[in-house]
């Protein structure tokens, strides 16, 4: 497996390399992989072993692990040592999932740890590619071209639905059921035209996707603010949680023009100034 040529901002691996480097760094978890029970490489004690070893000699191979001597642990190289560390021990990170239809799920996990943002794909089931971005401008950019709303007509302004009412409409939408989801919609505040719009938004959808915004310390998320996007050619619409909500019974449902200030704001909360640490002061 061989890093990007392209640039030397990123680095790929494979499952048992980045399996090897988690044991080796003494991690149990990552934000967007699998709970080990879940991954086949790793799941019983036989195959995990196999796992770790076949990934250390490919790093070693490759020059990314300079091998411990005699009673010293392996030593992680500089260059993967900081591509690893945000997406191990992050400050925030920041977790989007595309899911269309016909095209299928897409996961892209940005991890930020000092100074330094990550983003974390998945070339295939397999591998992993770790890039570094330069800053908010690099990271709205990146997402803009995974979300690529168009610029359209706002008529309206949101409502707010139980949680429950929603799941409702999305199913009947993405079914092609149109009068069911219309009668999901029956009392909501909007015009007829916003209704159906709303509706064929969801059934014809071109962009479909997921935002959480995670704050972390060690390997608990300590908070979490999550939204949703979808639209069709038509119209565009953000999903998220009122703040007057923790619980999570409502959906708030708000049509958009665009994008690009949604993707700026998370892009400059990723890569903004870091809350203080409990105990010191700001």
């Amino acid at each position: 497996m061989q890093d990007d040529a392209k640039n030397g901002r990123s680095i790929q691996l494979s499952r048992k390399e980045f399996r090897f480097l988690m044991d080796l760094l003494q991690v149990s978890t990552m934000i967007g992989l699998e709970a080990p029970a879940d991954d086949p490489t790793v799941a019983n004690p036989q195959a995990r072993a196999r796992t770790i070893r076949e990934g250390r000699e490919s790093l070693v191979a490759r020059g990314m692990i300079r091998p411990g001597g005699s009673g010293e642990k392996d030593k992680v190289q500089g260059k993967l040592l900081r591509h690893a560390l945000p997406c191990f021990f992050p400050e925030k990170a920041l977790l989007m999932i595309r899911d269309l239809p016909q095209v299928g799920r897409q996961i892209l996990i940005l991890f930020r740890r000092g100074a330094s943002t990550v983003v974390h794909t998945f070339p295939d089931p397999a591998s992993h590619r770790l890039e570094e971005m330069e800053g908010a401008e690099d990271v709205a950019a990146l997402i803009l071209s995974v979300f690529p709303l168009q610029p359209q007509e706002v008529r309206q302004g949101g409502i707010s639905m139980p949680i429950q009412a929603f799941e409702a409409l999305r199913q009947a939408a993405e079914a092609g059921d149109e009068r069911q989801a219309l009668k999901v919609l029956a009392g909501a505040p909007l015009t007829e035209e916003e209704k159906l719009a709303l509706v064929r938004a969801i059934e014809h959808r071109v962009i479909s996707g997921s935002f959480a915004m995670l704050t972390c310390q060690g390997e608990t998320i300590t908070d979490a603010q999550s939204l949703a996007l979808v639209a069709d050619t038509m119209s565009g619409w953000m999903i998220s949680q009122p703040k007057d909500d923790p619980a999570g019974k409502t959906a708030g449902v708000e049509r958009i023009g665009k994008f690009d200030g949604l993707a700026g704001m998370m892009a400059t909360w990723l890569t903004g100034p870091l809350a203080p640490a409990s105990g010191q002061t700001p």
